[in-house]
């Protein structure tokens, strides 16, 4: 098992996953049909470039570069973070902006509690997948708790949790060797939420029907709420789990959310198969692309410093 390789596949696969769906974020499933029949490829976005990410990947830069420079969880570095990476043309969802104090108008509290379920939470968490992904209790508890700066619902704080549970358990996994049953299992025995559980069985049931994209949208969903975004992602990623390109592409062409779905379904398949199953024209396309594996290595490096002092 490469650590370094899945360390790196899942922090490109989701800034790739990421750009691969911004061109077309809030589009329907129907809209990219009609319009591109499907996505195949980096497409220009409005007024962004074939490459560019979007809030989902800066904010996991930051989530990275947090745990990196603290040596771990430090949840007033990790906000600071975040607001040193702000900024409002990566299209920053509400939730940030409003509990990060960056929007210029007051909120109403129905507002408050409706968008702090969203995915924003779990959109960012790859990095702590990867730091923890030897400690499951350690994860799930830094996964709320960085959910939190700016996602309090018990739902955004769960979606995340089961992100990077998930990507914990594909990073300790041999590539090819994955039974989506014990996958599944594994998931569903370690969400706490009801609405997970069931979005768990939901997926199992349609495995087989990954053909019909309306019926996955219509059961799972693919909308910016963390209990339809997060297991929308997962049933991309175990649907297609050999190969990359097939994952976040089919996570793109469901539309609705779709960088942070993609973004999410390509961290998943990153951190099983590696970095190399990343299509190499994708990863020298990407924003900055030096950077992330600077930054993925640094992780990586820490996390086996800190294995050795033990």
């Amino acid at each position: 098992m490469d650590l370094r390789s899945k360390f790196r596949g899942a922090l490109i696969g989701a800034a790739v996953g990421d750009t691969l769906g911004m061109p077309v974020e809030g589009w329907s499933l129907k809209k990219i049909r009609s319009e591109l029949g499907e996505v195949k490829d980096m497409l220009e976005g409005k007024k962004r470039p074939a490459g560019k990410w979007t809030d989902d990947t800066a904010m996991t830069i930051a989530v990275a570069e947090s745990l990196i420079e603290s040596k771990g969880f430090n949840a007033e570095d990790m906000r600071e973070k975040f607001i040193k990476h702000y900024d409002p043309k990566r299209g920053y969802g509400r939730t940030v902006k409003v509990s990060l104090g960056l929007m210029q108008r007051e909120v109403s509290e129905e507002e408050r509690s409706r968008i702090a379920r969203h995915n924003g939470a779990a959109m960012r968490i790859a990095p702590v997948g990867l730091f923890y992904y030897d400690d499951p209790v350690k994860l799930r508890q830094v996964s709320y708790e960085s959910s939190k700066i700016t996602h309090w619902h018990i739902y955004a704080q769960e979606g995340a949790a089961l992100q990077a549970y998930a990507i914990a358990y594909l990073v300790k996994a041999e590539a090819g060797t994955l039974k989506q049953s014990d996958f599944l299992a594994r998931l569903k025995e370690f969400v706490n939420e009801d609405a997970y559980k069931e979005q768990m069985r939901k997926i199992g049931d349609l495995i087989g029907e990954s053909r019909n994209k309306p019926k996955i949208v219509k059961k799972i969903g693919n909308n910016v709420e963390a209990e339809k975004a997060v297991p929308v992602a997962i049933y991309s990623f175990i649907t297609h789990c050999e190969c990359f390109k097939d994952t976040v592409l089919y996570a793109v062409n469901l539309g609705g959310d779709a960088d942070t779905i993609a973004s999410m379904a390509g961290a998943l398949s990153g951190a099983y198969l590696g970095v190399n199953a990343i299509p190499e024209g994708w990863r020298n396309k990407l924003e900055d692309a030096p950077y992330f594996y600077v930054l993925s290595d640094s992780l990586h490096q820490l996390k086996m410093s800190q294995h050795k002092a033990e």
